[in-house]
């Protein structure tokens, strides 16, 4: 039982570490965008923006469940590589058909599996929020800026 708890531990840290370590790379692209704060958000690098980072983070996710297959995989819970794709990403997006379940011995990595997801999917969404946030407060503040100080603005997009 040990072996196993630190297992679900060592996992779960390196889900949380490639989650964050996603966020981190995603952060550092949004910060040199031309749609970041501070900077006029132009049309179409604002849509490129929207389009790639919930991509970005939907392929951060994909690579987590990739690394919960593995697990299982490793670990020989499952007969196949597509079992254990197929548990890992129905645990981790809490959809749990329940068709493909897991040895009675690792039962309890399911609803971590989803716990993980849960948390890294709420983590995804908070920085999409944010980024959108900080987008649409930067065109509140250009706007404000252009009405207080008009022509002064210009030409510095």
């Amino acid at each position: 039982m040990l072996s196993k708890t630190l297992m679900a531990l060592g996992m779960v840290g390196l889900v949380a570490g490639v989650h964050a370590a996603g966020l981190v790379i995603v952060l550092r692209v949004v910060v040199l965008s031309k749609a970041r704060p501070r900077i006029t958000p132009r049309f179409w690098s604002v849509l490129w923006l929207f389009i790639w980072v919930p991509l970005t983070l939907i392929v951060i996710h994909l690579f987590e469940i990739g690394l919960w297959a593995l697990f299982f995989r490793w670990q020989q819970c499952f007969p196949d590589a597509g079992s254990s794709l197929y548990f890992a990403g129905a645990s981790y997006t809490t959809l749990g058909y329940g068709d493909v379940v897991l040895p009675d011995e690792w039962r309890l990595f399911g609803p971590l599996t989803a716990l993980t997801g849960l948390l890294s999917s709420g983590l995804s969404v908070g920085f999409f929020v944010a980024v959108v946030g900080a987008v649409y407060q930067s065109a509140i503040i250009r706007e404000s800026a252009a009405r207080a100080f008009p022509g002064e603005l210009h030409g510095h997009e």
